[in-house]
C-alpha cells in the first residue's frame, strides 16, 4: 500500500473561536457552499477567506480571472466568527488562521521527514490549486529548504495517473504449500480463472489480450510464526523448478526464520498489464526575454507584525528557463498563486518547473 499521511488541512477548511480558542478545521465547506468569498451561501470562514483577506490571493485574478471572489464576504466571515470572538482586527485574525494551517501542515511534514531519515537536501514537490501558496511556511516549519512545483501542479494527480499504464490485479485464496512442497497443480485452475477475467476487463480497456503483460504476485507465509512477504514471479513459475527455488530461497531469506520452516502461498494475484504511450518532458531553451516583462505590477499584503507591505506580482506564463527573482513576490497564472516571501528565491529550471528555495535559516 501506498504510505500515505493525510492531513485535514486545505483552503476549505473552516476556522472558528471554540471556548476562547482559535480552530481551524477540520471541519469543510468543500466546494458547495464553499468559502464564503465564493458567494455560493457559504457564512463560514475558511483558509481560502483569510487568503482573500491578506492579499495572498487576487479575487479579481481567480482561475486566470475566470471567476471573482468576493472579498467583503470574507472579510466579514473572518470578523464574525474569529475577529470579534478573539477581540482583534480583521487582519489579525485571518493570518492567525493561516499561521494555525501553516503550522498544522509544517508539524506533519516534519514528522514525515523525521521517519523517512530525510538528510538536509530533502525535496519538497509541490502540487494542488492551493499547495504553492503555502509552501514555503510550510517547509520552512520542516526543515526543509528547496521546493519543486511542476507546470502541472494544480492537475498533478490527473497528470501522473495519465501517465501510468493500464493494468488490473487480481487476487485468490491459495493456501498451496511451498515448502514442503504441496499439490502445486492447483495453482493452474486459479491462474486460468484470474486470466480469463484480465483479459474480459483489458477488452474494456480497448487493449488486445495478444498485447497483455503478465506477472504474478504472491503472498508468502511462514507457518512458524505466521508472518508474511510478498514476491513477484512469472505465470509458469508452479511449473519451473529453478523459478520455485529462488521463491523459497527468497521468501526464507525475507522472513528470517529456520531455512527448513514451513511455507505456504496463501494468496495468489495475477497482474496484467498493457503499456500506454507516455508524455516525455522535453527541455526548454533559455529565456531570451528580461524578467521584467513578465511583472504584472504590484500588491497589498499583510504581513502581520510588519503590517501592509507591497509585493510584486509576476505571471506564470511569462517565465522561462533561466530566470530568477527574489521575494517577497507573487508568481500568479491561471491554475495557481505561488507565494514566495523574503529569504527565498524562485528559478525556473530547463524543464520548466518552478524551483524555490531558501536562502537564510
Amino acid at each position: 500500500m501506498l504510505a500515505i499521511r493525510a492531513v485535514g488541512a486545505g483552503g476549505g477548511s473552516i476556522a472558528g473561536v471554540v471556548d476562547g480558542k482559535l480552530q481551524v478545521g477540520p471541519n469543510s465547506a468543500g466546494a458547495l457552499p464553499g468559502p464564503a468569498c465564493f458567494d455560493r451561501g457559504g457564512t463560514e470562514p475558511t483558509v481560502t477567506d483569510a487568503n482573500v483577506v491578506l492579499g495572498l490571493l487576487d479575487p479579481n485574478y481567480f482561475l486566470g480571472g475566470a471567476a471573482q471572489l468576493d472579498a467583503e464576504k470574507a472579510r466579514a466571515a473572518i470578523e464574525r466568527h474569529v475577529a470579534q470572538p478573539l477581540g482583534i482586527s480583521i487582519e489579525d485574525a485571518a493570518w492567525r488562521v493561516v499561521g494555525m494551517i501553516e503550522n498544522t501542515m509544517g508539524t506533519a511534514l516534519a514528522d514525515i521527514r523525521a521517519q523517512a531519515k530525510a538528510g538536509d537536501d530533502a525535496l519538497l514537490v509541490v502540487y494542488g490549486g492551493g499547495g504553492p501558496l503555502h509552501s514555503c511556511s510550510v517547509a520552512a516549519q520542516a526543515g526543509i529548504n528547496r521546493i519543486v512545483i511542476t507546470p502541472f501542479s494544480a492537475v498533478f494527480s490527473a497528470y501522473s495517473s495519465s501517465l501510468m499504464d493500464i493494468g488490473h490485479l487480481y487476487h485468490h485464496r491459495a493456501d498451496v504449500k511451498l515448502r514442503p512442497v504441496g499439490d502445486l497443480n492447483a495453482v493452474e485452475p486459479i491462474l486460468a480463472a484470474l486470466k480469463l477475467r484480465a483479459e474480459s476487463d483489458m477488452r474494456g480497456e480497448g487493449v488486445d489480450p495478444g498485447e497483455l503483460h503478465w506477472a504474478v504476485e504472491l503472498i508468502i507465509e511462514s507457518i512458524a510464526t505466521g508472518d508474511e512477504i510478498k514476491l513477484l514471479t512469472t505465470p509458469d513459475f508452479h511449473r519451473d523448478h529453478k523459478a520455485l527455488e529462488s521463491l523459497t530461497q527468497a521468501a526464507a531469506a525475507e522472513l528470517s526464520h529456520d531455512p527448513a520452516c514451513d511455507l505456504v502461498i496463501t494468496s495468489l494475484g495475477l497482474c496484467a498489464t498493457a503499456p500506454v504511450a507516455h508524455y516525455r518532458l522535453q527541455p526548454v531553451p533559455l529565456a531570451t526575454h528580461a524578467l521584467s516583462t513578465s511583472r504584472k505590477g504590484m500588491r497589498r499584503l499583510y504581513m502581520g507584525p510588519q503590517g501592509w507591505n507591497n509585493v510584486e506580482v509576476y505571471d506564470r506564463a511569462r517565465l522561462g528557463h533561466g530566470h530568477n527573482l527574489s521575494g517577497p513576490a507573487f508568481v500568479e497564472s491561471a491554475q495557481t498563486t505561488v507565494f514566495v516571501p523574503q529569504d527565498w528565491t524562485l528559478s525556473i529550471d530547463r524543464f520548466n518547473n518552478i524551483v524555490v528555495e531558501r536562502t537564510a535559516s
